[in-house]
């Protein structure tokens, strides 16, 4: 039989629901544990970004001079909720045989919202400076030098 036999034949198999599509190992698995398990991990990347995010909030607060006893508090909350998780979900991924994808790194999130924002106040940057030139050259207009250079000092 020829290569591009046993591929048609695979492709003809796959199509009709006989074998597993390339790439997908027949691990026995339900639907319903995958779902599960799809779930948890996207319970866990929500907790791990707001949590990130909480952290932030926190940070604002202390460097404004603001209580964060509150922030705090929901810190613990969800630092509490996110060790549930990560039990299941690690408990979960043993019991089934997966492995656990890394959670998203929130530096990396953090640092392309920062490079964003900072193109965004880049404009307003540049259009404050305009108005502040504009302004300053007003002033400098506006100033009499007249009685300064006509002084004491400028008869010597």
């Amino acid at each position: 039989m020829r290569p591009t036999h046993l591929i048609l034949c695979l492709a003809c198999l796959q199509a009709a629901g006989a074998t597993p599509a390339l790439g997908q190992a027949n691990d026995g698995l339900t639907q319903d544990q995958r779902v599960g398990f799809r779930r948890l991990v996207a319970e866990r990347n929500r907790l791990h970004q707001e949590l990130a995010e909480l952290d932030r909030q926190a940070a604002d607060a202390v460097k404004a001079g603001r209580p964060t006893a509150r922030l705090n508090a929901r810190q613990i909350g969800v630092e509490d909720e996110l060790d549930v998780v990560r039990l299941r979900l690690e408990t979960t991924a043993v019991r089934l045989g997966l492995a656990v994808p890394e959670p998203p790194d929130p530096v990396a999130v953090d640092r392309k919202s920062a490079e964003t924002g900072r193109r965004q106040l880049n404009r307003g940057v540049a259009r404050t400076q305009v108005e502040l030139r504009r302004q300053t050259r007003a002033i400098l207009a506006s100033l009499d030098f007249e009685p300064f250079l006509s002084g004491p000092m400028a008869e010597e």
